[in-house]
């Protein structure tokens, strides 16, 4: 951007033969202009004082536009002569307001606004000198060069002297207890010393022009055309002194030409602008077109590099997803608890229905933070026995009310459909994802079949699966159908054939996800016009596991006793897991850190043969810590470790630790406890 805008910087740019031509011919009209009004100079026109509000308002306008763009030029490329000129242009605004205040006539009938009769004369003078002055000072300062030898040299003390004489005029015109010599009405003494300084003036001018002309530094655009104000100064002045008094020929012609030369330079600095702006939206256009081709690579990039852009991009959903599902799973987890506790309490009074029913409302809640997780990128990896037969029913029924009544879902699973080990939550999202699409699919109404069966694939198969037995879901739509060229694309992120702001493009880039992390994958087929069915295909639970127990029904203690030291910094949790636990005969204490945890091993306070603890806490340890503390300090503790949330599931997972996912109930819990019991230390 900085190279774009020095490229046409104004002191930079070299004079073209054109604007030669064009400046050659401006100053041959102007002086033709000036030697025919010379000889009518003096012819006395009508009184019209207004005409000085006009050519005062007009030059507080001109010449404050150009010392304005003017700095903006300095702004961009710094340097005296630009200052000098900005700061010219600035002072002629700022003394052409001085001139309609003073001037009889201008504002009010006959009199000036402020000021004495002959206060006018001399502000005027020093506005014309001290704008000749600073003028002068840039084009000499431009023109000067190391050992350069020019007309400019015998210019550097005029610019001095001429604005040390206007800054006199100003203190003595606005000293006004001091009688000061009348303009038009004194006598030759002033009239002598008026002559002289603007003729002075017009030396000065004239000078100024021959070193624009001649001097090879000043041949820039803006230090060319500045010839033109100068020009018209001259002339001015010229016509002016010629007229000897207000409202004549000469008095007016030199007003109109004080305004068409103020407007040389702002019609030029505002050519420059519009050039800018040009070059802007050319340069605007061709990156549009760079960022097409951009775009376009990069569509063909890999759909790994596309997920890991935008994954950095979601970090901070991410975050949240995770900083919500944690506390929303605590809170679930003390709901569950109290449930469990209620339903031992009031055992046998015909209310067991009820508790099921608050059960699958709990279990929703978790399916949708799951679906939170998993549109945020984060997943709990805790994988869970479960039964088809039982899950779907209930996701199916919470499809429905998502989903709406135009749409017709039907599910069937047909005998022998195997158990299968996943996250029950993220099937659930999975299953959502895939009834959710197909109910885009059909814009009206129509029916959603769902499927769930046993399929045992062979060594060779068309999904290139290890053969096994396995379980086949599938989710079919009578709607539009996907065309040919789309459906290769419809299991990469982000892409999405829905109307902006109707879809993410992950949905099924999720399922496919979830059916690999399990060990199997996700097909789709679909026919323009008939339907589409999606098919996920999961690995059957190994032989001898025992299917994911049904909550609904009340857990009876089992008898082996023990000590269990509750670990959690959330109280409602730990005093809950403590009930759950007596309820199931053990003997309980808990701790709120993990530090605290220690320190009541170390002491002797409790010895307990299970730690049951939280994964994220605060201090200096969270769960994961102590557990590998407790492996190493005191093997024969068995460790069981629970989250709502925590990006470390994978670690514990890793060095072998047993995980419970909150919301857990009172059977989870006891399965948790005696699979730790059952489990052997790692040396």
């Amino acid at each position: 951007m900085n190279v774009l805008l020095q490229s046409g910087l104004l002191v930079h740019r070299a004079v073209s033969k054109r604007e030669l031509g064009l400046l050659a011919a401006i100053f041959i009209g102007y002086l033709v202009l000036v030697a025919v009004l010379v000889p009518y100079a003096q012819v006395q026109g009508p009184k019209l004082p207004h005409i000085s509000a006009i050519y005062a308002v007009g030059m507080v306008i001109l010449h404050g536009l150009t010392a304005l763009l003017l700095g903006f030029e300095f702004k961009s490329h710094p340097g005296r002569p630009l200052r000098l000129l900005a700061v010219a242009y600035a002072y002629s605004a700022a003394m052409a307001c001085l001139h309609l205040l003073t001037f009889p006539g201008a504002l009010l009938p006959d009199i000036a606004l402020a000021g004495r009769t002959e206060t006018v004369a001399w502000l005027y003078m020093a506005w014309q000198t001290g704008f000749v002055g600073l003028t002068v000072a840039a084009i000499a300062r431009q023109a000067r060069q190391p050992h350069e030898s020019s007309p400019a040299a015998a210019l550097r003390l005029a610019p001095a002297m001429y604005c040390a004489a206007a800054a006199v005029a100003l203190l003595y015109a606005a000293a006004a207890y001091l009688p000061l010599p009348h303009y038009f009405l004194a006598g030759d003494r002033f009239m002598h010393l008026s002559n002289g300084i603007t003729w002075a003036m017009a030396a000065v001018v004239a000078g100024g022009i021959a070193v624009l002309i001649w001097n090879r530094n000043t041949h820039v655009s803006l230090f060319s055309w500045l010839s033109v104000p100068l020009l018209a100064m001259l002339g001015g002045i010229v016509l002016s002194t010629l007229g000897g008094a207000r409202y004549t020929a000469g008095w007016y012609a030199a007003r109109a030409s004080y305004v068409m030369g103020g407007t040389v330079v702002l019609v030029l600095l505002l050519e420059r602008i519009a050039r800018l702006q040009q070059t802007l939206v050319s340069s605007v256009a061709s990156l549009a077109r760079q960022t097409q081709y951009l775009q376009a690579e990069i569509q063909k990039r890999e759909a790994t590099e596309m997920m890991l852009v935008q994954a950095q991009k979601m970090e901070v959903v991410g975050q949240l997803a995770g900083g919500i599902a944690h506390d929303f799973n605590n809170f679930l987890q003390v709901v569950n608890m109290r449930i469990e506790l209620l339903q031992h309490k009031l055992r046998g009074q015909n209310i067991d229905e009820d508790f099921s029913v608050i059960r699958r409302g709990v279990r929703r809640v978790q399916s949708l933070i799951q679906h939170l997780l998993s549109f945020s990128g984060r997943r709990s990896y805790q994988p869970k026995l479960v039964d088809l037969q039982r899950l779907l029913p209930d996701c199916v029924d919470f499809a429905r009310a998502t989903i709406g009544a135009r749409i017709d879902v039907q599910l069937v699973v047909a005998d022998g459909a195997p158990p299968i080990l996943v996250n029950p939550s993220e099937l659930e999202a999975a299953m959502l994802n895939l009834i959710v699409n197909a109910r885009d699919a059909m814009p009206e109404s129509g029916v959603v079949r769902v499927h769930a069966s046993r399929l045992r694939l062979p060594p060779e198969n068309p999904y290139q699966l290890p053969h096994g037995l396995y379980a086949e879901l599938s989710v079919t739509d009578a709607g539009t159908g996907i065309p040919p060229d789309v459906l290769p694309h419809v299991f990469d992120p982000f892409f999405t054939t829905k109307q902006a702001g109707k879809g993410t493009g992950l949905g099924l880039a999720q399922v496919y996800g979830f059916a690999n992390r399990q060990g199997g994958t996700a097909r789709i087929t679909s026919e323009l016009g008939k339907g589409t069915t999606v098919q996920i295909i999961l690995p059957a639970a190994a032989p001898g596991l025992g299917v994911h127990s049904d909550d609904t029904q009340p857990v009876t203690s089992s008898g082996r006793g023990g000590s269990v030291l509750v670990v959690d910094d959330n109280k409602a949790v730990a005093d809950g897991s403590r009930a759950l636990l007596e309820q199931l005969g053990y003997q309980v204490a808990t701790a709120e850190s993990a530090d605290e945890a220690l320190e009541m091993l170390v002491s002797g306070k409790f010895k307990p043969a299970i730690v049951l603890s939280d994964i994220v806490m605060p201090g200096s340890m969270d769960g994961i810590g102590l557990a590998r503390q407790l492996r190493a300090r005191y093997p024969r503790i068995r460790v069981l470790l629970a989250t709502g949330f925590s990006r470390d599931d994978s670690e514990a997972l890793q060095a072998e630790f047993h995980i419970l996912s909150k919301p857990y109930s009172m059977r989870e819990l006891q399965e948790g406890i005696l699979a730790v019991q059952a489990k052997a230390v790692p040396v």
